[in-house]
């Protein structure tokens, strides 16, 4: 798990700016500080798992699903 640490200036629901906290911002004072973990690996069981499906596409094999 990767844990990364921002600074973010919301436009609504929309992120306008984000900057690494060692780094100097101009809208720094305006920002919230979040800290963002993300999982690499998550869904990965899931997606080998799966039932998939090919077809042959112009020759070639494809995934349908």
């Amino acid at each position: 798990m990767a844990k990364i640490e921002l600074y973010v200036k919301w436009n609504k629901a929309d992120a306008e700016c984000h900057c690494h906290p060692l780094r100097k911002c101009e809208h720094k004072n305006e920002c919230e500080y979040m800290e963002i973990n993300i999982n690499p690996y998550e869904g990965m069981e899931e997606c080998m798992n799966g039932n998939h499906t090919y077809k042959r596409v112009n020759g070639r094999v494809r995934q349908a699903r």
